[in-house]
């Protein structure tokens, strides 16, 4: 893995860890729960590519 490919790995990463805490205080909020699962998306793609 590249240092850029692991730099864009660890912003995923962090990303991911801040939508948790957000879709812990706002478990309703669709709009966020959406995000969420782009930023999965984003995360699988990085890892699997």
């Amino acid at each position: 893995m590249s240092e850029d490919r692991e730099a864009q790995v660890g912003v995923a990463l962090h990303r991911i860890v801040e939508l948790f805490g957000a879709i812990c205080a706002a478990p309703d909020d669709l709009d966020l729960a959406r995000e969420a699962d782009s930023a999965l998306a984003e995360l699988n793609r990085l890892l699997t590519a």
